[in-house]
């Protein structure tokens, strides 16, 4: 997923209540049958260049204790949605490893929840992210081949359960899911981490998986009690029908449930 979004194509023509209206379809009330409920909310925006807070391109609209996409990281949205939906479960992570910083800014939203592990193979892309801060947790920059990296970090902590964004690519759409996933397999004691797969969409094109149904084989050679689930909310998140979450999850998440 790009994240150089113009947020004006999606909003100029709504006014904030009609905003305010369509993102509190998906974001059930701040009471008390979530009182206990870890929330993946965010009350701050985080824009598409990994900076906080306000600034001249963004009015920062907060819904229901949350600034949603585009001024914030559509993924921290997604695991809202899935979480609260009971597809997936990070009560115990506290780690976030995602395969391609860009910008920043999925990075940057994420560490209000988790200390942050995030990996660029472009130099001067490392250079202008290496200085950002976390929110709340840190985040440590890498650069390199997202691959490799996830390879050093699973074999340094094996045991730990981690939430996963699988999102690196070139420009010609080589990308590396395949490999990313066996490399789980193969070094990860657990079998029952989050695993966020973008840009599916993309399947049989470059160096993409051929099918959305081999991304599955591959995830259930992780854990056979994975299922594979896409968020896709298009009121809300336009640009993510390529967005997949694998989890063993306690139930099965249809689509139409998304919306309920």
């Amino acid at each position: 997923m790009n994240e150089h979004t113009n947020t004006n194509r999606y909003t100029a023509h709504m006014s904030k209540s009609t905003i305010e209206d369509i993102y509190l379809k998906y974001y059930p009330p701040l009471g008390k049958k979530y009182k206990n409920k870890k929330r993946y909310l965010l009350d701050v925006a985080v824009d598409p260049k990994g900076n906080i807070g306000k600034s001249d391109q963004i009015e920062e609209i907060v819904v229901n204790g949350h600034v949603p996409w585009p001024w914030n990281s559509p993924f921290l949205q997604i695991i809202e949605i899935a979480s609260n939906k009971e597809f997936i479960d990070l009560s115990d992570i506290e780690t976030f490893f995602e395969c391609g910083t860009a910008e920043a800014q999925t990075a940057v939203a994420m560490s209000n929840f988790f200390k942050v592990e995030t990996v660029e193979a472009l130099p001067e892309v490392h250079e202008l992210n290496k200085g950002k801060k976390g929110i709340k947790y840190p985040i440590n920059f890498h650069l390199g081949h997202g691959p490799d990296k996830l390879k050093e970090y699973l074999i340094k902590n094996p045991d730990e359960r981690l939430l996963i964004l699988l999102d690196d690519h070139d420009p010609d759409l080589n990308a590396w899911v395949e490999e990313e996933l066996i490399i789980i397999k193969r070094f990860s004691n657990r079998n029952d981490h989050v695993i966020i797969l973008d840009d599916l969409d993309h399947c049989g094109i470059g160096t993409y998986p051929y099918s959305v149904n081999l991304v599955v084989e591959l995830c259930q050679n992780i854990n056979s009690s994975y299922e594979i689930c896409q968020i896709f909310v298009p009121e809300i998140l336009p640009l993510c029908k390529g967005v997949f979450i694998a989890s063993p999850s306690p139930q099965i998440l249809q689509p139409d449930q998304l919306q309920e």
